[in-house]
């Protein structure tokens, strides 16, 4: 595909979003449905590719002032600010050029889930969590994760970063994800 046609879907997207904030700030979409439409892009490809454009969104003030009561919407906000967090981090890890930025946004992804106490979200905070230990070669925590976690999908990538991590003595997200 062109570079412009590239850059014109890149801009159409962007579009889509402003128009979604819009919705939002002027009342024509309520919280719930802005938060559902967010996790719908994200979604849309197994890459994640809109995880950037989705955490500027995010973190726009305007979109965040609307997106902190009532707590179901603010913890939902939560909730996808965090897996957009990890998205960039898992961008950024796969590409190898800045394994230090990868880890800024996985540690990025754990902050926001400080703020949901429903026991059902611990697994997510446990992968979350072994994915940091990954990233700073600390097989102990990143053991203490594993037994942890319940969700046998994410326990078995953490036990892909542990034998990769035991075997080389560092990461390489893209041999062991």
């Amino acid at each position: 595909m062109s570079e412009l046609k590239w850059e014109l879907i890149y801009k159409m997207e962007q579009i889509e979003k402003q128009g979604l904030k819009y919705a939002l700030i002027s009342g024509q979409l309520n919280a719930n449905d802005f938060l559902v439409k967010i996790f719908e892009i994200d979604q849309a490809s197994d890459e994640h590719t809109e995880a950037v454009n989705n955490l500027a969104t995010l973190k726009d003030e305007e979109v965040r002032q609307r997106l902190q009561e009532p707590e179901e919407i603010f913890l939902k906000y939560c909730k996808i600010l965090s897996l957009t967090n990890f998205h960039i981090g898992q961008i950024e890890a796969m590409d190898h050029a800045n394994p230090e930025k990868a880890l800024n946004y996985f540690e990025e992804a754990l902050a926001p889930t400080k703020n949901v106490k429903d026991s059902s979200y611990q697994d997510w905070v446990y992968y979350v969590s072994g994915t940091i230990a990954y990233f700073k070669n600390n097989l102990d925590s990143l053991s203490d994760f594993i037994a942890k976690i319940s969700d046998e999908k994410n326990k078995k990538v953490l036990e892909r970063l542990l034998i990769g991590l035991t075997e080389r003595g560092e990461p390489d997200y893209i041999k062991d994800y």
